[in-house]
């Protein structure tokens, strides 16, 4: 029987997500069961059951006006003539999720290393290295980091196809996406907000080490670590964004006025506007940016780390205001 109803979702996967639609979707599923099960019931093999019912009702042309969908029928034809989309088979999604997540840590590694790249004149300077020896670590990560934004800039066009293609994807896909999704959920939760922590406390071994020691290589320390704080933070907020901009572009592949489109309608999040949408996605980053931008002009670290309190009980007030009824 999921044979059947796996071949039912594809035959109607393109139609508009109209109550009649959903009808004639219904009493088409009723009478293909129907007929599975009087034919197993003769004596007929599941194999040969599955067989009978597709050839007797797999054609949606032809059962159009009996179900008194026929106009919905033409329509989706011709869309899908003039308008052809590009099935994403379930590997390709596999792969694309797992292209993301190491792209996750190509890019998050690059970010770490753009901000890590002043422990070395810092080092240099506590130590009484010459100043080149600090300078060319600061440019040797730099390099590094602009390595891997290049490389990453030439893999994802191999995914253009998702990203900005006209595709879409079947309901055994999208339901394996959604369950992994809500199976990692605790461990992306758990990353950002270990990441938010590392860049709220970055202040605190630099704190420590100044009451500790006034010599030069423990100052040099101190702040070395609030590079150190702050570059694994923002590489796992990094890393756990680009897992979610995953499943996001993957669940959200299908046109939601179709019928696939109901696949994953309880993983759509659907904003009032693309400003909203746009607000919501840069919220976190905004709120990083802030934080250091605030820390480092006035040197507050202990008052400064109250911005993630904030941020975080108006999250869900934002989200909620800018999220459809």
């Amino acid at each position: 029987m999921e044979t059947i109803k796996n071949y039912l979702e594809a035959m109607f996967a393109n139609m508009q997500n109209t109550p009649e639609v959903v009808r004639a979707k219904e009493e088409l599923l009723q009478m293909m069961e129907d007929k599975y099960s009087e034919l197993i019931a003769e004596g007929a093999s599941e194999n040969e059951a599955v067989g009978t019912v597709i050839s007797e009702f797999g054609n949606l042309e032809e059962l159009g006006e009996e179900l008194g969908i026929s106009k919905e029928v033409s329509l989706e034809r011709m869309e899908r003539v003039e308008n052809p989309k590009r099935a994403v088979s379930f590997e390709e999604a596999y792969s694309f999720l797992e292209f993301q997540k190491k792209s996750g840590f190509r890019v998050g590694l690059g970010v770490m290393l753009c901000i890590m790249c002043s422990i070395g004149p810092i080092l240099a300077n506590g130590l009484h290295l010459p100043d080149v020896m600090g300078v060319l670590s600061m440019f040797l990560m730099i390099g590094a980091a602009i390595g891997l934004f290049v490389r990453e800039a030439v893999l994802k066009d191999f995914w253009k196809f998702i990203t900005v293609g006209n595709c879409q994807i079947d309901l055994t896909t999208a339901e394996y996406l959604m369950d992994v999704k809500k199976q990692s959920a605790s461990m992306r939760a758990t990353r950002r907000a270990i990441g938010i922590v590392l860049c709220a406390t970055c202040w605190i071994p630099a704190a420590v080490l100044g009451e500790i020691s006034s010599y030069s290589l423990v100052d040099s320390l101190g702040s070395a670590f609030l590079f150190v704080y702050v570059g694994f933070g923002v590489f796992l907020l990094v890393y756990t964004a680009k897992v979610d901009r995953a499943f996001e572009i993957l669940l959200n592949v299908n046109d939601k006025t179709k019928v696939s489109g109901s696949y994953t309608k309880d993983s759509r999040v659907e904003y009032v506007s693309e400003r909203a949408k746009m607000i919501m996605e840069l919220y976190w980053p905004a709120v990083v940016c802030f934080y250091l931008v605030w820390s480092f002009v006035t040197f507050q670290w202990h008052i400064t780390w109250i911005v993630w309190v904030i941020a975080g009980v108006m999250f869900p007030v934002v989200k909620n205001s800018l999220q459809k009824q």
